[in-house]
């Protein structure tokens, strides 16, 4: 289910994944306990970072990411404790973007002399993709540059995998080349980025989905393009329903096309995202 953008069906499997992995860590021997801690780690991130945030639950998964570094504490490995950071600073409130900067470099830091390794590398990578965005986030452009190019030439190393950590590789950099270009407010760029990403048989059908997204988000900025603002919205929205339409800045961006001059056709549209999403229109 990690690839297929269902949520609710996602949480139905996990919740009881979580409970007989507390029962291992409770009562095995050692080395099933060490396994069932590492597996605890993964199921709070598919609960947590991804299934919670998606549904609206960004207190929910915060509690998650937390519950998967005190399970991380207790193996105190290198690449689970990067990992258990990772959800941390991918959880976190947006509010405060300093926090997950700071979390994000550290953590990657801290992996760096292990990622030569396969699994390690991928990891470090979208480390410093979360920092480069958070960084984006706070108006240090020079410092998401660097940590942007650090995961570039880390996805260039290590190539395209499709079960990769996060879908890391090549396109998945460039997907989060343009949500940075987002936060920096340079539409434009972002638009001339995403015309160069080839998703081809990318699985993830969360990631296709942002990607449509962060397309018409950024179109709905441009003059004379909200037909593809519209069109990449709706995209979105068929492709992973449950993502985009808990997403908040997605509804943002349909209350400013819902203000816009729109023939009747985009209008319908319009109008018909925002009442599957609860905006009143």
């Amino acid at each position: 289910m990690r690839d297929s953008a269902d949520y609710v069906s996602r949480a139905q499997l996990v919740a009881p994944v979580i409970d007989e992995l507390h029962w291992h860590v409770a009562t095995g021997g050692e080395v099933d306990r060490r396994r069932a801690l590492r597996l605890l780690v993964e199921a709070c991130h598919e609960t947590g970072v991804t299934t919670l945030k998606a549904l609206g639950h960004p207190d929910l998964a915060y509690l998650a990411a937390a519950r998967a570094n005190e399970a991380a504490t207790l193996l105190d490995e290198p690449l689970t404790t990067a990992y258990a950071a990772y959800l941390r600073a991918r959880a976190m409130p947006k509010g405060d973007w300093d926090r997950p900067l700071r979390i994000a470099s550290a953590a990657a830091d801290r992996l760096e002399p292990h990622s030569r390794s396969r699994d390690a590398g991928e990891l470090y990578g979208m480390l410093h993709l979360t920092a480069a965005l958070s960084a984006a986030a706070i108006s240090r452009p020079t410092l998401a540059a660097d940590h942007l190019a650090e995961a570039r030439s880390v996805a260039v190393r290590l190539g395209e995998r499709q079960n990769a950590f996060g879908t890391f590789g090549p396109t998945n950099v460039a997907l989060w080349d343009i949500a940075i270009a987002m936060e920096h407010g340079d539409y434009g760029q972002a638009v001339s980025v995403s015309s160069g990403v080839v998703l081809g048989s990318m699985p993830n059908k969360e990631r296709r989905a942002v990607f449509h997204a962060d397309r018409g988000r950024a179109f709905a900025h441009l003059k004379g393009e909200l037909p593809g603002a519209v069109t990449e919205l709706r995209k979105a929205e068929h492709i992973a329903p449950q993502i985009i339409r808990n997403n908040p800045v997605v509804q943002e961006t349909v209350l400013h096309l819902l203000g816009r001059p729109l023939s009747a056709a985009l209008g319908r549209e319009v109008r018909g995202m925002a009442a599957r999403m609860g905006i009143p229109h």
